[in-house]
């Protein structure tokens, strides 16, 4: 399994630790999956290129949405990085898996599960088994 540090510079690294650490420790009881993808995950980003990162969330809910941009955001000025949360709800996640979107294809290939690069053990373990039952269950309903 490809590791999300490998094509990071210490920035990203700390950004994302820090991003994901929040994001759980703030908002985790909506929480269920977060993953690199997109150039950074494949190796082939730019200088410029942005951090793309989806979040699962339990439900479709605009000010949980809101408060994930808001935490990139803050995030992203902190550290000189560009983190581009993808906000995806688990009824939206489980269409696109039906559908075989590219999207969803993407994510299967290149994702990075994040929750790994957490230094905090009981953070980790709390959120590991949800982070995998979900993600799981709803990629081999697909199959």
């Amino acid at each position: 399994m490809k590791q999300a540090n490998e094509h990071l510079s210490p920035d990203e690294k700390k950004a994302i630790e820090v991003f994901v650490k929040r994001l759980l420790v703030e908002l985790g009881q909506d929480v269920t999956d977060v993953r690199l993808f997109g150039s950074k995950a494949r190796g082939e980003a730019g200088s410029d290129s942005d951090l793309d990162v989806l979040v699962l969330v339990q439900r479709p809910d605009y000010a949980l949405k809101h408060a994930i941009l808001w935490l990139a955001a803050e995030v992203s000025l902190a550290y000189n990085v560009l983190l581009s949360p993808r906000v995806v709800p688990l009824t939206a996640w489980q269409e696109m898996v039906e559908a075989d979107t590219l999207f969803y294809r993407t994510i299967c290939t290149e994702g990075i599960p994040l929750e790994n690069l957490l230094t905090s053990a009981s953070v980790y373990l709390a959120h590991q088994a949800i982070f995998s039952y979900h993600f799981n269950s709803l990629t081999d309903s697909a199959t």
